[in-house]
């Protein structure tokens, strides 16, 4: 995968991966996740991470342990007890074993197999040659990502047919929830708070109590900083009086930590960033809420600028995020991500990389893709993100631009369509959202995607069988190159398929990583008229001797259809 970052300020810190023993399952599940696939990309962070704790002294890292786990709402109940008691004894055997290193601000997580802690070089070290300990990784820093878009999306046609979210609960994991404002009260009906400090630098704590864990009552609200209106505003378009979702309940969890340096915030302080440890510890939290409330959907307004051109899932600095969502996900709860507001066009950021997230891109109300608004192949959700007026702290509103304000129109669609059929899988609402939303053009890279329509999803919903896709156009045949050719330049051609806006051209190195994507109208590929040919000529020359693959995807309306790949060898 290629990875562009363009952003010195953004902060690792450490995230692990795990193995162990067997347990009861409810039914049979996929395979153990052991971390194996993170190898070749674990190293060159072990690299970095070392080097930054030489440099700094200290760093705050995610550390996985060797336990396999399965995600929970695929295990019987004494599997998940199996489980949770395998993640609790290995947490031990590494905490107990790390002879005279002193970890401060140890977080323990019950479902996803990790730790997260602030370290030196010596007990770095120790973690590394640990055997119950598979990987360490930096733990991610991310930030926020900032009534008429209602309407728009079809949600008070939704309300006229009946359905508003009663009886179901969405869960705002940001900067806090003013729940006394008056758009909101009554709402929150639980809380929680997962915040850092560390110790010798200038990050502390934005729970109320000013430790790094507090549930309950309280514990929810809006910090004090001045971008801690973020999660009011966010609550606010998911489930406020006159939300999207306007009777769904909401589940508050403060997972952001306060900055107080001018070198981190600006002018401006303090402000917030979110370390990755803190947002799986709330997902965590919400998990174990499912059996108490009707949850739909989990809204994460927030990201990074390390961006990806394909899907992230390979990545073990976002792995506990991924298992945490998986978790979710089985017991049918959405993870719903912002796509991030850095005018990226052909990626995405993490975690809106990851393939079990629903990630949100912003539109205008007049049905443009915003231009701030991040796309890529991984997007899978457009909503309305410019201008949205919503409740702030202090009960009075205001208008914020963002993706941020994209996601939660969907954690509330969400909340909306599992009121009509509260057992509908994460996938099967996807598919209903997906079908019937009115396609979207990106016109800085030509991407097709869907701005929701709850109240059309609503009649596509029936039963909890997804429907299904659109019948394809035709084949999409390939025709050259293939074999062994001797140009470093290949022409690619390939079969018309009607209908289609856009064609992505993909090549790939002998690794399967994506090295050029290229896209192309019917009228750049010359293939306007029907079973004609389209051509287009790439920028990018390949090395002799190596071994590529290729393949054409057409975007027809809301759907892509993707070609075979076809490998190839330049020769000479």
């Amino acid at each position: 995968m290629n990875i562009n970052n363009n952003n010195n300020a953004v902060r690792f810190i450490l995230v692990a991966l795990g193995l162990l023993a067997e347990f009861g399952f409810a039914a049979t599940p996929p395979a153990p996740d052991d971390g194996s696939s993170q190898k070749p990309a674990y190293a060159a962070h072990m690299q970095a991470l070392t080097e930054k704790v030489q440099k700094n002294g200290t760093v705050r890292v995610i550390v996985r342990m060797k336990v396999p786990t399965h995600p929970a709402g695929m295990l019987s109940a004494e599997g998940v007890r199996g489980q949770q008691t395998a993640i609790a004894q290995s947490q031990n055997r590494v905490l107990n074993g790390m002879i005279a290193a002193h970890p401060k601000s140890v977080k323990r997580f019950k479902h996803i197999p990790y730790l997260a802690m602030e370290v030196d070089a010596d007990t770095l070290a120790q973690l590394k040659s640990s055997p119950d300990v598979a990987g360490v990784t930096e733990d991610l820093m991310l930030r926020a990502n900032l009534t008429e878009s209602v309407p728009l999306v079809g949600g008070s046609n939704a309300w006229a047919k009946g359905y508003s979210g009663a009886g179901q609960t969405v869960a705002i994991l940001d900067t806090g929830v003013d729940k006394t404002h008056p758009f909101l009260a009554g709402k929150v009906v639980a809380e929680a708070c997962y915040s850092t400090n560390e110790f010798g630098t200038f990050f502390t704590s934005a729970c109320p109590n000013k430790q790094q864990s507090q549930v309950g009552l309280g514990a929810g609200v809006n910090c004090s900083a001045e971008d801690c209106k973020h999660g009011t505003h966010v609550a606010g378009i998911a489930a406020g009086k006159k939300g999207v979702a306007k009777d769904a309940k909401i589940i508050s969890v403060q997972v952001f930590t306060l900055a107080t340096s001018w070198a981190y915030c600006g002018l401006i302080t303090p402000c917030t960033t979110a370390f990755e440890s803190d947002i799986a510890k709330g997902m965590e939290y919400v998990y174990s809420q499912r059996n108490k409330f009707k949850i739909a959907s989990v809204n994460l307004s927030l990201g990074d600028d390390f961006w990806y051109t394909g899907i992230c899932d390979g990545d073990p600095t976002i792995e506990p995020i991924r298992l945490a969502a998986e978790h979710l996900k089985s017991a049918g709860i959405a993870t719903v991500v912002a796509s991030g507001n850095f005018s990226r066009k052909a990626g995405l950021p993490r975690p809106a990389c990851l393939s079990n997230v629903v990630s949100v891109g912003a539109t205008t109300k007049n049905d443009f893709v915003a231009y701030f608004s991040n796309s890529g192949p991984q997007l899978k959700l457009l909503a309305p993100g410019v201008d949205i007026v919503s409740s702030v702290p202090g009960g009075i509103f205001d208008s914020f631009n963002g993706t941020s304000m994209a996601a939660p129109h969907v954690a509330g669609a969400w909340a909306v369509l599992k009121s009509k059929n509260p057992n509908a899988s994460v996938d099967t609402v996807l598919a209903a959202l997906t079908r019937t939303g009115t396609p979207i053009t990106d016109y800085y890279n030509g991407l097709v995607r869907p701005r929701i329509r709850i109240d059309a999803a609503l009649d596509a919903l029936s039963g909890s069988t997804p429907p299904g896709p659109p019948p394809p156009p035709g084949p999409l045949t390939q025709v050259a190159p293939s074999g062994n050719i001797n140009t470093t330049t290949p022409t690619y051609r390939w079969g018309m398929l009607p209908n289609t806006s856009w064609y992505l051209v993909w090549l790939y190195d002998q690794n399967g990583n994506m090295v050029y994507v290229r896209y192309a109208s019917p009228t750049d590929a010359g293939c306007t008229k029907a079973n004609s040919i389209c051509t287009l000529k790439p920028t990018t020359a390949m090395v002799r001797g190596q071994t590529y693959s290729w393949q054409v995807s057409a975007v027809a309306g809301i759907k892509i259809y993707d070609s075979a790949k076809v490998m190839f060898k330049i020769t000479g």
